[in-house]
Parts: structure tokens; C-alpha cells; sequence
């Protein structure tokens, strides 16, 4: 094995274990909606996007497709599962059209992965099946790491950035730092863009936290009351 290999597996490694970390965090989200019973206001999509998302990188990284990307596949295998397991949560406990709604969208990305597999298996030549792959799969990751410029939008609005968990910011940002070096040692633009894009995005929110985190205790209202009052005093001070 050489240095560069040796070096991309530890970096994979790290990689996954942060994956991992962001793949759990929204636990929390998915046991209090098994105790309510309800998925009340929250949202499935961002589930089933990961769930699209992890689907495809699984399928790039088979041998079939292309070589050395063992870490690629375990990691996007593990999202496949938890993904999975919170739409089985959120999906009984959504109402009326919200369920019917998730139903519909599940369906739909799974015939549409369908399709890229058997498309790419049958139709497409063997030059061309691990780009066809890699390029849909970085342009959904894309758009996954893109999602967050609303939030961001929200808390430049708000000045608050309680929409924001910086923890979440940081994880995110250094989980793009490790698979954009991992792309680089593996040579493979197709993981190296999304995750510098990635990079560019967690740098965006981690310095909106940074400059908006104490923005109350900076910025004081001036009480138009005590300005006046303050003025008469000196008024009253001067003419004495």
C-alpha cells in the first residue's frame, strides 16, 4: 500500500466517523416525535434527500463502477440504513397529506434510482457508467450542502442564530474538509466538488455564527426617554 493510499484510508476513516456524527444528529428529532406520536411541524424531505444522496454514493463506490472506495461505500450503507429507519419512524406518525405527500416522494426517488441503476448497467458504456453516477450524485450532494444558505438567509434577517446550531456548523464543515482531502488522494472530482463547495458553505455559516452570535449584547437600543432626560440634566447642569 503506498503513503498516498495509507494516507486517504486514515483520512476516510476520520471521514466516517464525522459522518457518523451528523447521521445521529438528528436523534433527538426522531425520539420526540416516537413519544408524541406526531411529526407535528417538521419536515421529511431532508430525510429522503439523504436517503437519495446515500443511495447513489453506494452505487458509485461498488466495484463495478469504480475501485478503492470501500470507506465511500460503508459510510453512505450506514446513511442508507439510518435514513431508512427514521422515514419508517416519521412516515406512521405524519397526518393526511403530509403523509401522502412523503408516500409519493419516497416512490419516486426510489423509481428514479432504479432507473439511474438499470440505465447504468444495461444502457450505458463502461466509460461512461462511472461518470454518469458520479455526476448525478455530486450535483444532489450539492444541492444537499446548498440547503442551508435559507437558514443562513434567516439568521442575516434575524441577527439570531439559534435557527443555526454551531455545532452541526462545525461538524459539517470539517466533515466537507475531510472528503474534499479524500477526494484530492483519490484523484476523483466527483467527491472532490460537492465537498469543496461544502468547505466554501460551512466557512459561510461558522463566520455568520461568529459575527452574529453576541449581536444583542453589541448592539444596544438607545431609549429615546433616558436620551431626553439625560439632556435635560445637562441642560439644568449648564444653566447652574
Amino acid at each position: 500500500m503506498s503513503s498516498t493510499d495509507t494516507a486517504s484510508t486514515a483520512i476516510g476513516i476520520i471521514g466516517n466517523i464525522t459522518a457518523v456524527l451528523l447521521f445521529l444528529s438528528p436523534a433527538p428529532t426522531f425520539f420526540e416525535i416516537w413519544r408524541k406520536k406526531s411529526s407535528g411541524s417538521y419536515s421529511g424531505v431532508p430525510y429522503v434527500s439523504s436517503l437519495a444522496n446515500c443511495l447513489l454514493w453506494v452505487f458509485y463506490g461498488l466495484p463495478i463502477l469504480t475501485q478503492g472506495l470501500v470507506l465511500v461505500i460503508t459510510i453512505n450503507g450506514f446513511g442508507v440504513v439510518l435514513e431508512s429507519i427514521y422515514l419508517a419512524i416519521f412516515v406512521p406518525f405524519s397526518h393526511g397529506r403530509e403523509r401522502m405527500r412523503m408516500l409519493v416522494f419516497i416512490a419516486v426517488v426510489l423509481i428514479v434510482y432504479a432507473i439511474i441503476v438499470i440505465l447504468t448497467l444495461e444502457v450505458l458504456p463502461n466509460g461512461k457508467k462511472a461518470m454518469f453516477v458520479g455526476i448525478i450524485a455530486a450535483v444532489i450532494n450539492t444541492v444537499m450542502y446548498a440547503a442551508p444558505l435559507a437558514v443562513m438567509k434567516h439568521v442575516i434577517t434575524t441577527k439570531n442564530v439559534e435557527s443555526m446550531p454551531f455545532l452541526l456548523s462545525l461538524c459539517t464543515f470539517i466533515n466537507s474538509c475531510l472528503w474534499a482531502i479524500y477526494g484530492i488522494l483519490k484523484v476523483d472530482p466527483y467527491i472532490i466538488i460537492p465537498n469543496v463547495l461544502g468547505v466554501i458553505f460551512g466557512i459561510m455559516q461558522l463566520v455568520l455564527y461568529g459575527y452574529y452570535r453576541d449581536y444583542d449584547t453589541r448592539v444596544v437600543p438607545i431609549d429615546v426617554d433616558d436620551s431626553m432626560t439625560s439632556h435635560r440634566k445637562k441642560k439644568e447642569v449648564t444653566s447652574v
